[in-house]
């Protein structure tokens, strides 16, 4: 192998290597926008939750079950906000080996709840665009018009 070959072996193995370390950089730091999403959601449901409760008799069952869920999710959103990405890939990749169909059936769920939080966010975009309303016709060739075409359906029915 000659020396240009050596060196441009080199310089392709390093530019690889630093390929790999920014998408690594890159793909912790989504990881930690997502994490604090998920904390925040976690934490609002959480306070949803709890002011639903509350509208319930202190000492009621559904206050109870209400109190107790809002206080798993704040604790659940606790726990994501202190975790770090590797940690958690790794109680992951090990959750996933030992419970297999309970890992699948919890991806499936997680994939329903993104997707109605997906549909939910696109029917509350602030955009401002809302699409123009087709043109109602005001009458209808068959239909009477006017107040008196159309007959008052309480006085029909009792006979008035």
């Amino acid at each position: 192998m000659s020396s240009s070959q050596t060196s441009a072996s080199g310089t392709v193995k390093s530019t690889a290597q630093e390929l790999g370390q920014a998408a690594r950089d890159r793909a912790e730091a989504e990881a930690q926008v997502a994490q604090e999403r998920v904390a925040s959601a976690a934490q609002s449901e959480a306070e949803q939750i709890r002011e639903a409760g509350s509208a319930f008799e202190a000492d009621s069952f559904a206050r109870g079950a209400a109190d107790q869920l809002a206080d798993s999710l704040t604790h659940a959103a606790s726990a994501v906000r202190e975790a770090d990405f590797n940690s958690i890939q790794e109680d992951l990749t090990v959750f996933a080996r030992r419970n297999p169909l309970l890992f699948f059936g919890g991806a499936a769920l997680l994939g329903f709840v993104a997707a109605r939080a997906l549909k939910a966010s696109e029917r509350h975009d602030d955009t401002g665009y809302s699409p123009a309303a087709p043109a109602v016709p005001t009458s209808h060739p068959g239909l009477p018009e006017g107040p008196g075409g159309y007959p008052d359906q309480a006085a029909w029915r009792y006979g008035k």
